[in-house]
């Protein structure tokens, strides 16, 4: 028979993880999104702004952690000669007037900011650039 500590979990549980929410409400305040959501690399919510319901930000997290792989993916097809290894900071997406942005805001978390119709897409994303 095996020792307890044997099948112990390496990482932090589910629920101690740190909850982000005051971080989202901050940036959803700051650019005057729509809605704000934070995820892990793999698709986890770390936090989403209070107006955003968990069923959002849980289908906001699933599409754009596919949505960032697919473009580091499509980043690296056509590497810059000398440039080394560069990350990939920030997918966009024009949805009409509005944008959906996607960016990297640690080593293991994103940010997805819907940004309302008419919105200045440069101040947003020096604002969310500043976040991160």
């Amino acid at each position: 028979m095996s020792s307890p500590g044997r099948y112990r979990a390496s990482g932090t549980p589910l629920a101690e993880r740190r909850d982000y929410s005051e971080h989202a409400q901050r940036l959803f305040d700051d650019t005057g999104a729509q809605a704000v959501v934070l995820f892990t690399g793999d698709g986890i919510i770390a936090g989403r702004n209070q107006e955003a319901s968990q069923e959002q930000a849980e289908q906001a997290s699933a599409i754009c952690t596919s949505l960032f792989s697919t473009a580091l993916t499509a980043s690296e097809l056509f590497p810059v000669d000398g440039a080394g290894e560069l990350p990939l900071r920030q997918v966009t997406v024009e949805d009409g007037n509005r944008f959906v942005i996607v960016a990297q805001a640690g080593s293991n978390v994103r940010v997805v900011v819907y940004t309302h119709p008419g919105a200045d897409l440069g101040a947003v994303s020096y604002k969310i650039a500043r976040f991160a």
